[in-house]
């Protein structure tokens, strides 16, 4: 999608690395989503799912960033 941005990051928002759309939808395919969550301003808003992970979309003015986390190694 033209105007997104796709990134991959670590809990600790520390490390982060660009990826395609392709690899997010891999990454979140057959999962059932778990909480839904969304900051005071309405520039962000993400949900868990039920493996672990996490999907954050922030909304930018240059464009919107989907950010992948994944789950803990725990």
């Amino acid at each position: 999608m033209n105007r997104f941005s796709y990134i991959t990051s670590t809990n600790d928002e520390k490390a982060t690395g660009v990826v395609n759309a392709d690899y997010i939808a891999q990454k979140i395919a057959n999962r059932t989503v778990s909480m839904i969550t969304m900051n005071d301003d309405d520039t962000m808003f993400g949900f868990s799912l039920t493996d672990g992970s996490r999907i954050k979309f922030r909304l930018r003015p240059h464009a919107a960033e989907v950010v992948y986390f994944a789950p803990s190694s725990k």
